[in-house]
């Protein structure tokens, strides 16, 4: 876990330290279902956690994730409905990076999107195919979509 984070946070300060303002970036897009339920579900969240209804953020952090999966459909699969089993908020994330570095954007960057606790009214999520087991396996075409889409991010929310 630690080796993780330690790369994490070298992505991030390799990326902040060579940002430019809307690096160009190939992003899929491949939503997930965003419908008057998850909006609603979207409002109590953030209502209960965070003393106001909101939908939208305004981007003041990145934090990227594992997925624990072992494919980006498995996870585009998971998040993809607006509700859990329990009738609560599903998790989700802004984007998707899989092994290959490919960058799925699963909705819009200011949506709000329930990935890291204490830090969805603010952070953009990027979670990252892999980490199976507790498995370190970030791939180098991970760690380079990571970076490119950091720059990016940066460069449009600095």
């Amino acid at each position: 876990m630690r080796k993780m984070l330690v790369t994490v946070y070298l992505v991030v300060l390799f990326a902040c330290f060579f940002a430019v303002a809307h690096a160009e970036i190939n992003i899929v897009d491949m939503p997930v279902k965003y419908n008057e339920e998850r909006e609603s579900l979207t409002k109590a969240y953030s209502l209960k956690h965070y003393g106001r209804e909101m939908t939208t953020i305004e981007p003041q952090a990145i934090v990227v994730h594992w997925t624990a999966a072992g494919t980006w459909e498995s996870t585009y699969n998971y998040f993809y409905s607006p509700s859990r089993s329990d009738g609560t908020l599903n998790v989700g994330s802004q984007f998707l990076v899989d092994r290959d570095g490919t960058i799925y954007r699963l909705m819009p960057e200011t949506t709000m999107a329930r990935h890291a606790i204490g830090y969805n009214w603010c952070a953009i999520g990027i979670e990252n195919v892999g980490g199976v087991n507790g498995y370190e396996d970030l791939t180098q075409e991970q760690l380079t979509a990571n970076v490119e889409l950091i720059k990016y991010l940066h460069g449009k929310y600095s």
